[in-house]
């Protein structure tokens, strides 16, 4: 008994979508082409202040321009508008098959191997590359950061230029370079010539 209401109802709803009454005036009830096609004279010529045309012209022009849209729309949807629904529904029939039929279908296939893949990679990842993050984190915990200004900056490096000359010019006993012994070498025997020489 229930089996038969519903194959009943279903009957029913399948006969209100193909037997549906069409509403005539409003044939554009989702506002499909409400902003797109929807053109009128006054979206396509226009005349500024000071540029006007004759008023005959311009109401001639406005009566050509809508009787002429409006009987050539209903030409070519005469002509061609059965055959362009009926490509239309073959088309949109086909896309519609191939998305149940398969689209669907793969996906679900898809998402159902994948998860066995997804739990052998989860158990690759806490076997191995856990334990090695963990420990990297552990090693580079103790690093610590200090944030320095431009001004401690240049002052560190005035302390270590002042460091770096005072090293250079004071030098221990006994630790002056071979370049500079030579050259006071050098200095003192020149001295001593000049020291020699008659005044």
């Amino acid at each position: 008994m229930m089996a038969e209401e519903h194959t009943d109802l279903e009957a029913q709803i399948v006969k209100d979508i193909h037997c549906k009454e069409i509403d005539l005036v409003n044939r554009d009830p989702k506002n499909i082409n409400e902003d797109i096609v929807k053109v009128d004279f006054e979206d396509v010529i226009a005349e500024p202040v000071g540029t006007y045309s004759f008023d005959g012209v311009w109401k001639v022009s406005y009566t050509t321009f809508t009787v002429s849209k409006y009987w050539c729309y209903r030409l070519l949807s005469t002509l061609l508008g059965v055959p362009l629904a009926l490509l239309w529904g073959f088309l949109f029939a086909c896309i519609s098959f191939c998305h149940i039929w398969a689209v669907v279908p793969c996906i679900k296939s898809y998402l159902i191997e994948i998860q066995c893949i997804s739990h052998i990679y989860s158990l690759c990842i806490r076997t191995f590359c856990n334990p090695l993050f963990a420990a990297l984190g552990q090693i580079c915990s103790n690093i610590k950061g200090q944030t320095i200004t431009c001004a401690q900056l240049s002052m560190k490096f005035t302390e270590l230029e002042k460091g770096h000359a005072f090293k250079t010019h004071v030098w221990p006993r006994g630790s002056v370079p071979s370049r500079i012994s030579l050259r006071s070498s050098r200095k003192s025997s020149t001295l001593g010539d000049r020291g020699d020489r008659p005044e």
